[in-house]
């Protein structure tokens, strides 16, 4: 029902139930309702007047009509200004929304321009030496005695060695956590050397958007548990479609049991979650795939399987077929928080997310030895291992 509809119905009513009273009739629902069906509240209070030039001119008539154009311009008001209210909300509420998006993705590009100029990362030193290094030679080698240390479960840590007149690739460090002995080289901008020590734990639900909080491509979901910022969120969407990325640049992601014909010069990406073995069968081989043969025997929790055919391969079948116990989904974001609670950025209407919330897992001991080849003790400024958050 219209908003001006439901405000000429109380219009009428109001004046209803004043010719009631007027003329002593009794006020009950069912003398006002039999009045009120006989108007046309669909169309405006003042309709028309036919005035001929020898009609006596009727003043009461004249204010009354007057009346009824004034409260029909007065419900035209009121729903202008609604209208401008709640768009005035909803633009708030977009703009807010956009900010905190911006902010979020202008804080990680800072945090990434640090990481790439080696002075900083998203996360805390967990081994800090800037003096009395515990030092010793063997053969060509400068060895630095890190120590031990621990650190949650799952997370993901970077070296970083400040040294005059040394190069990366002279410098190794030798970590040594829950029985396993791993190489690990500085952290250089095109050559992300991150090790994960130990491992995380991880929690899924099945979240349904909260309808009250979605403005355009952002929406909020109904998330039950505490929400916390050193968690990571990842949030799947799109179930049993692939996502198909067109030679135009544009995006669409179709069912997956569907038959399909522009393959060609697209790409395609399925995210498959939780599975224990993935089989993909192609009428005909694909040009490009990330993956070798047709099976993933002992996949990852979370496997993405990408492939592609040539522009050119136009008259042969694109079609292909995945057996797997584990979930299928076209999209992948990661789930953003803030004082509102748990929210995407790219919500493409869609009403029901897979969220797998990953949190530290038992505390692993490490201990560490760093190797500098034909190292200078007297050029080590440095050494800096830190502990990004959990994978």
């Amino acid at each position: 029902m219209f908003s001006d509809y439901i405000k000429k119905l109380y219009f009428y009513r109001q004046q209803v139930i004043e010719q009631l009273v007027y003329y002593g009739i009794p006020l009950n629902t069912g003398n006002i309702e039999k009045r009120l069906a006989n108007i046309d509240a669909s169309i405006a209070i003042y309709t028309h007047t036919n005035i001929q030039n020898d009609m006596t001119f009727d003043a009461e008539d004249y204010a009354k009509r007057l009346r009824e154009i004034m409260k029909d311009l007065e419900i035209i008001y009121e729903i202008i200004y609604d209208e401008i209210l709640s768009n005035l909300d909803q633009t708030k509420r977009r703009v807010k929304a956009s900010m905190r998006d911006i902010l979020i993705r202008s804080e990680r590009t800072l945090l990434k321009a640090k990481i790439e100029a080696g002075t900083a990362l998203d996360g805390k030193n967990v081994v800090s030496i800037t003096k009395d290094f515990d030092l010793y030679q063997t053969n060509e080698y400068l060895n630095v005695d890190i120590g031990a240390f621990d650190v949650p479960g799952g997370t993901r840590l970077a070296l970083f060695v400040e040294s005059d007149e040394t190069n990366n690739e002279d410098i190794q460090l030798t970590l040594v956590h829950d029985g396993i002995t791993t190489i690990m080289s500085p952290y250089e901008s095109n050559n992300h050397n991150l090790l994960q020590v130990g491992a995380s734990t991880s929690t899924s639900y099945t979240c349904l958007v909260d309808e009250g909080l979605q403005v355009e491509n952002v929406a909020y979901l109904r998330y039950e548990s505490n929400l916390d910022d050193a968690h990571k969120y990842e949030v799947f969407s799109q179930q049993n479609k692939f996502r198909m990325m067109h030679q135009d640049g544009t995006v669409s992601y179709v069912d997956i049991t569907k038959d399909f014909d522009e393959v060609v010069g697209s790409h395609v990406k399925i995210y498959v979650k939780d599975a224990t073995f993935i089989r993909a069968y192609f009428a005909n081989e694909p040009s490009n795939k990330n993956f070798i043969g047709n099976s993933i025997d002992n996949p990852k929790a979370l496997e993405v399987l990408e492939f592609s055919y040539a522009e050119d391969a136009v008259n042969v079948s694109k079609s292909f077929h995945i057996e797997t116990d584990g979930k299928l989904f076209g999209q992948q974001q990661e789930g953003l928080v803030d004082e509102t609670g748990l929210y995407v950025a790219d919500a493409q209407g869609e009403y029901e997310y897979y969220v797998v919330e990953t949190s530290s897992g038992a505390s692993s001991a490490c201990e560490g030895l760093l190797k500098i080849k034909d190292g200078n003790a007297s050029k080590l400024k440095g050494v800096f291992i830190r502990a990004i958050g959990v994978n």
